[in-house]
């Protein structure tokens, strides 16, 4: 059986983001007695949950975070070399 999953947001800003994944489960484990997803299966999906939701949420701290609060100017990059993590 094919699956796809699909998260959505929508921003403060007002802006949608949408993405989607799809994964397979065989159906001859029916017959096992095997219904619903395995522990490894929730652990993907859960990982690509995360994925999706975190990238849009970077985005929009990493908008935010370079604007003045008391002026509403945008706030100049103190370095030009990348950090290192």
């Amino acid at each position: 059986m094919h699956w796809r999953v699909t998260v959505e947001a929508v921003d403060p800003t007002g802006d949608a983001y949408q993405k989607e994944f799809q994964f397979e489960k065989d159906l001859g484990q029916l017959s096992d007695g095997h219904v619903g997803c395995s522990v490894e299966q929730g652990k993907m999906i859960m990982a690509e949950i995360q994925k999706i939701v975190i990238e849009p949420e970077v985005a929009l701290w990493v908008a935010y975070s370079r604007v003045c609060h008391a002026c509403a100017g945008s706030l100049p990059i103190k370095t030009t070399k990348p950090d290192l993590f």
